[in-house]
């Protein structure tokens, strides 16, 4: 049960970190996957946001570290430089592998995090055919959530 609540706060994080930095019209994708090496699911949110710089990639996983231009702030004013440096503590407990981030400034990012804790999956998690969430942002108050092949 708490491993559940660990799992809900990561992923709520970079939810909310998606929806504040990805303009509308732009889109959110949550996966996830059966690592077929390690018996871990591989949990990821994909948006087609602002992006992070390769300088600042390292920083905004510290305490307090956050990227703060025009942009960001604009975006998001009141953020404290915490949420995904908590992220990180909490991946430490599920697991132990760190929070792993790609992003190109002006493309979007991913975050992927890991549970590998105790792991016993039903057949129909490990099915590669599942289809996938996306979020599909039309203004500031509305969220699409729609099945891939529901489009």
């Amino acid at each position: 049960e708490n491993d559940r609540g660990r799992i809900e706060q990561v992923l709520l994080n970079l939810l909310s970190n998606a929806l504040k930095f990805t303009p509308t019209g732009g889109q959110i994708v949550v996966l996830a996957e059966m690592t077929p090496t390690d018996n871990s699911i591989a949990i990821s949110v994909k948006d087609t946001g602002i992006g992070i710089n390769r300088e600042d990639q390292k920083k905004i996983f510290q305490q307090f570290g956050r990227v703060t231009n025009d942009q960001t702030l604009r975006m998001n004013p009141q953020g404290t430089g915490l949420g995904l440096w908590i992220c990180t503590q909490l991946c430490h407990y599920l697991g132990g592998l760190p929070l792993h981030l790609e992003s190109d400034y002006g493309k979007g990012a991913t975050f992927t995090f890991f549970i590998t804790q105790n792991l016993t999956a039903p057949n129909s998690i490990s099915q590669t055919n599942s289809p996938m969430k996306t979020l599909g942002i039309k203004d500031t108050s509305t969220i699409d959530l729609r099945m891939e092949n529901e489009k």
